[in-house]
């Protein structure tokens, strides 16, 4: 990712922007997750442990932060398929199923980290899961994966949203809702949509590097 200086909203730091380049080494590199680009969104790795293993079809996870006491939304991951795989192998596993650009700026630096012996989120010996995100093309229980998004290549705030009973404790926090029936997870999703759109924003389902 490259910075193009200040977000003109002031509600962040800095605006990115995607740059895909060859590399001679991925050590020490952060990796992107989840990823939104070149097809279906992609969960691979942040936070994997326990349940989240282990994510049925039609479950919503909510990446956002915090900003004060709000909450901010960056993405509505809903889980499609899933895929496991061995960190230390990470790209000859990933690479016939999941675009290029993934592999660059994910599946290499996992890889990367795994090898080297890293801690955190890529314990050397890990096997994480990739996870498809539904589409509107391939929806999970008529739900699908988002951004907020605008029409035209500007800069814009993240909306802030309500999660009622999820509260959401750290700064960059991934909420997931699996307890309850069906109706009441599309009703969260249902929730989440009205609030994107009501804010003056778009799904954004698909992005391009």
């Amino acid at each position: 990712m490259a910075s193009t200086g200040p977000d003109p909203t002031g509600s962040a730091a800095f605006v990115q922007r995607p740059v895909l380049r060859p590399r001679t080494s991925y050590a020490g590199l952060h990796n992107t997750d989840p990823f939104v680009f070149d097809g279906p969104f992609l969960y691979s790795n942040c936070r994997q442990r326990g349940i989240m293993k282990h994510l049925d079809f039609g479950s919503v996870l909510i990446f956002g932060s915090k900003d004060g006491s709000a909450f901010v939304l960056d993405t509505v991951f809903v889980v499609g398929k899933r895929k496991d795989y061995l960190a230390r192998d990470a790209v000859a596993q990933l690479v016939s199923i999941a675009p290029s650009s993934f592999i660059h700026a994910t599946a290499q630096p996992i890889q990367a980290q795994a090898r080297a012996g890293g801690r955190g989120c890529i314990p050397n010996r890990n096997t994480y899961v990739l996870y498809e995100g539904a589409t509107p093309e391939e929806p999970a229980y008529e739900m699908f994966s988002f951004v907020p998004a605008i029409d035209v290549p500007d800069a814009f705030p993240r909306p802030s949203i309500s999660l009622a009973s999820l509260n959401p404790r750290s700064t960059q926090s991934i909420k997931i809702l699996l307890k309850g029936s069906a109706i009441q997870v599309r009703a969260l999703w249902e929730s989440l949509v009205k609030q994107v759109t009501g804010a003056g924003l778009l799904l954004g389902t698909h992005f391009e590097t």
